[in-house]
């Protein structure tokens, strides 16, 4: 019975991981198309200060997580 219940639990895992990944890999896709998008709309340095601009916004966002045990 516990080896049924721990080949579940693997399998569950598993497919956690795989959602996981398609999950991220659609919020990355959705990243870049938005890059895309800012790309063709600003200008060169507009562009450059946009993604210096979110650069640091997730700098921040990062410090927050880390000292948040």
């Amino acid at each position: 019975m516990m080896a049924e219940h721990k080949k579940m639990s693997t399998e569950d895992s598993e497919k956690s991981k795989e959602k996981r990944f398609e999950r991220m890999n659609a919020r990355l896709d959705k990243q870049l198309a938005h890059q895309e998008k800012m790309k063709q709309i600003l200008n060169g340095e507009q562009f450059k200060k946009w993604q210096e601009s979110r650069s640091r916004m997730h700098e921040h966002h990062s410090k927050d997580k880390r000292g948040r045990n």
